[in-house]
């Protein structure tokens, strides 16, 4: 009987630790109600849908990596998109998305302006740091971006890149000023 009483027990230790492992920072299900939820699984028609008919879009050939760029631009976020064919495909998700409002919000909870080194720390335990493979090293500034689906987290190919207020990109945290701001933050899927 006493094996049992503890087996029960250490199975709901672990089924509590292994919720706590898995669980997002920011859920949609308790999104803030003054922020657009968003998230990088919407395709551009989903996009426009949530955000409506106010936004300018642009394709230019040759700007990327890819033959073809779309720019999907609203006050304070921008979709790029890139493909090969010239009429992007209707499933395509975002390559790049460049958040610039505290409008909207994907699977975190910050506001922009804020101070850098809070923000590193805040991203620090909510998501892993992302190797970056050209230095060798974990970067102290880019992030593996997860996101909350259909009550679970799942992992996604996204980075999430803070943008500072000089435009400057730094090597270490040490070299960040106590007062310097983040202004934006870029969610990519890297090269």
């Amino acid at each position: 009987m006493k094996k049992i009483i503890i087996i029960t027990i250490l199975l709901a230790m672990i089924t509590s630790i292994s919720s706590c492992i898995n669980r997002a920072p920011y859920s949609f299900e308790e999104e803030d109600k003054d922020k657009i939820a968003l998230s990088v699984f919407m395709t551009k028609d989903e996009i426009i849908n949530k955000l409506g008919e106010d936004y300018t879009i642009i394709t230019e050939e040759g700007m990327s990596h890819t033959d073809f760029h779309t720019k999907l631009e609203y006050d304070g976020i921008t979709f790029h998109y890139y493909h090969d064919e010239e009429v992007m495909p209707e499933s395509l998700l975002p390559g790049n998305i460049l958040l610039e409002s505290n409008d909207y919000t994907y699977n975190f909870d910050i506001e922009l302006e804020a101070n850098a080194l809070s923000l590193i720390r805040y991203f620090r335990t909510q998501f892993d740091r992302y190797f970056d493979i050209h230095r060798g090293d974990f970067a102290f500034d880019l992030f593996k971006y997860r996101e909350r689906r259909n009550g679970t987290v799942v992992d996604t190919d996204y980075i999430i890149k803070l943008i500072y207020e000089d435009g400057e990109f730094y090597i270490s945290r040490d070299e960040i000023s106590s007062d310097l701001k983040v202004v934006a933050i870029s969610i990519f899927i890297p090269l």
